[in-house]
């Protein structure tokens, strides 16, 4: 068999790397889930709705758009990364992985000693860890530490390691770098941090993966998704935001652990609604949709000090204070920033995943699968406006100055190898 033959793609191979399929399948089925009413939320208004089916309908049309373009950039990468001889990437890339790494675990020790200093010591901080993480986790309202943003460092660093094992250029032994960093991020007492995590450093792999038939994808996003929520349970019984005692509505039929999710999971559409029905914007601006360069220009003396990025809690009648990937595009512009909004969170986050993914590098890559990630929480928060998406943003920006980077891309198809030896080139990350 050629080795051509091994690079056919299948149409899950695609979608999973595309922005708008996650940012339409969540959406579409939270706010399904949401129209039910499942737990008494607040009546919505009559202009949220439709723009919350036009956003998801959206999604959708930009999946099947940019379909044929994430077709033709995936085959030639497949062709050019499994018809390689050289199947180790330069040095240069070996080494700027390590020092993300060390960059990522030396913000993780910053942030421990910042919290063990105001908890009242290192032993302290470890049994509340166990304990009473939730007072850890409400200590992030007073500590502040530089080890947050250096962490994310270790992020890049684990979405290129994955994605270089993946293509056979890196060997196992490197990824106990990626589970350190996933086991450090932990400490963080969040739910957030470990799942994203381990979302980017899965998709990065999917590029490489074997042709994914129907059925074996549909049980990998099910086995996903399924253990995606086992995990938030989890994490949030562990930080004690999640418990069988908190009953949100009485009259519900969503036993009470279930009703958390619930509000979770439907609760920013909610929240917009909420904005929207009580004319919640006081004038145009750009403090929400381009927060981290609102905030660096204030530092520097150029713009005034945007509003904190944490939200007030609305009533809703439930205490909640996120609003979807939209919420900054009204609280910015109001409803013509949310019809721009939809444009820019589907076809423009999709252009950009694009871009990314052609450029090739691994550093890009993982701007790719963050845009991913951020496609697929935009149901519940504005991930876009966050200061790790910008920080992975920038990374990619600045690998593609430096042509070395481009181990996905560089190699050409000419004297490729035979299946017998493409088998030992690249890791077979999944039985197609």
């Amino acid at each position: 068999m050629s080795w051509l033959k091994q690079t056919k793609l299948k149409p899950f191979n695609i979608l999973l790397v595309t922005p708008s399929f996650y940012g339409g399948t969540v959406w579409m089925f939270t706010l399904l889930l949401y129209s039910q009413r499942l737990i008494s939320w607040n009546e919505h208004s009559n202009l949220t709705m439709p723009l919350l089916w036009a956003c998801g309908t959206s999604y959708l049309l930009s999946m099947v758009c940019v379909y044929g373009p994430y077709r033709t950039w995936l085959l030639k990468t497949r062709r050019s990364v499994i018809g390689s001889r050289a199947v180790k990437c330069q040095p240069s890339v070996r080494i700027t992985i390590v020092i993300l790494h060390i960059i990522g675990f030396l913000g993780l020790a910053l942030y421990v000693y910042a919290f063990s200093d105001a908890l009242g010591g290192l032993t302290r901080f470890l049994l509340l860890m166990v304990d009473q993480s939730y007072l850890i986790r409400m200590q992030t309202q007073y500590t502040e530490t530089v080890g947050t943003q250096l962490s994310y460092a270790g992020w890049v660093a684990t979405a290129a390691t994955s994605s270089l094992w993946a293509a056979g250029k890196l060997s196992r032994r490197w990824l106990v770098l990626p589970l350190a960093q996933l086991a450090g991020n932990c400490l963080y007492i969040g739910r957030t941090r470990p799942i994203w995590i381990i979302f980017i450093a899965a998709v990065v792999v999917v590029p490489l993966m074997r042709p994914l038939r129907i059925a074996r994808a549909l049980k990998l996003i099910g086995a996903s998704a399924l253990a995606g929520t086992i995990l938030f349970l989890s994490m949030g019984m562990w930080v004690g935001k999640i418990s069988d005692d908190i009953v949100l509505d009485r009259e519900s039929i969503l036993p009470p652990s279930i009703q958390n999710v619930y509000m979770y999971a439907t609760g920013g559409f909610a929240y917009l609604d909420d904005l929207i029905a009580n004319n919640s914007i006081d004038s145009l601006s750009f403090d929400r949709t381009a927060y981290p360069l609102m905030r660096a220009l204030a530092r520097v003396k150029l713009a005034s000090e945007p509003p904190k990025q944490v939200l007030d809690f609305r009533n809703l009648p439930y205490a909640f204070n996120v609003g979807t990937a939209l919420e900054p595009f009204y609280s910015d512009g109001g409803i013509a920033g949310v019809i721009v909004g939809i444009v820019l969170i589907t076809f423009g986050v999709d252009l950009a995943a694009l871009l990314c993914w052609r450029a090739n590098t691994p550093f890009s890559w993982c701007a790719a699968a963050n845009l991913c990630f951020a496609s697929a929480m935009s149901s519940n928060t504005p991930k876009l406006s966050s200061f790790p998406l910008w920080i992975f943003l920038g990374f990619a920006l600045l690998s593609c100055a430096f042509p070395g980077a481009r181990v996905f891309a560089r190699y050409s198809t000419e004297g490729t190898r035979s299946p017998a030896t493409l088998k030992t080139g690249m890791h077979d990350v999944s039985s197609g």
